[in-house]
């Protein structure tokens, strides 16, 4: 499945589902992690295509150079 594929067929429905359920924590779970998950496409599609080195740290840290992580977590 491409990145594109995975926005269209994945992303972007749970993140609609969402916003016709507002307030439902499921929901609001499942297009979070749906859109992190997207990310850890994106990477290995670069991967696959040479573009991008297998560290997936290196590239979170790129591509969301603000992101925060709590104690423990080692990305």
């Amino acid at each position: 499945m491409t990145p594109a594929d995975f926005l269209n067929e994945i992303v972007i429905p749970n993140v609609a589902a969402l916003s016709d359920n507002v307030g439902d924590l499921r929901q609001a779970v499942n297009a979070v992690l749906t859109l992190d998950a997207l990310a850890g496409v994106i990477h290995a599609d670069l991967c696959k295509r040479g573009l991008e080195a297998p560290d997936d740290a290196a590239f979170a840290t790129r591509s969301c150079p603000s992101r925060q992580f709590g104690p423990g977590h080692d990305g």
